[in-house]
């Protein structure tokens, strides 16, 4: 049971996470509303499957796990990070 708490507050953490930088990365230049809207969806999706399913998590309920997605996302975003960085450097 300790480690599917941990799974679930790990989720919780990150779902809010996600709320948060959509909440950052609506005005900023280089990423709008876009990135902003996909973030935000993706952290609701994951709080409310993770509360709908608690204590377990959603992969186990028969709920589609969502993490695979989001780490895509995760990766998207970090790659857009470097090319906005990488133009920033060179003006």
């Amino acid at each position: 049971m300790i480690d599917l708490g941990l799974d679930v507050a790990w989720d919780m953490l990150l779902g809010t996470a996600l709320i948060l930088w959509g909440a950052a990365m609506r005005r900023r230049s280089g990423f709008g509303l876009g990135w902003a809207i996909v973030s935000a969806v993706f952290g609701i999706a994951l709080i409310v499957l993770n509360a709908a399913t608690f204590p377990w998590p959603p992969g186990e309920r028969g709920l589609m796990d969502i993490g695979p997605f989001i780490g895509g996302f995760m990766l998207a975003l970090a790659a857009r990070l470097v090319i906005l960085g990488s133009r920033a450097t060179r003006n």
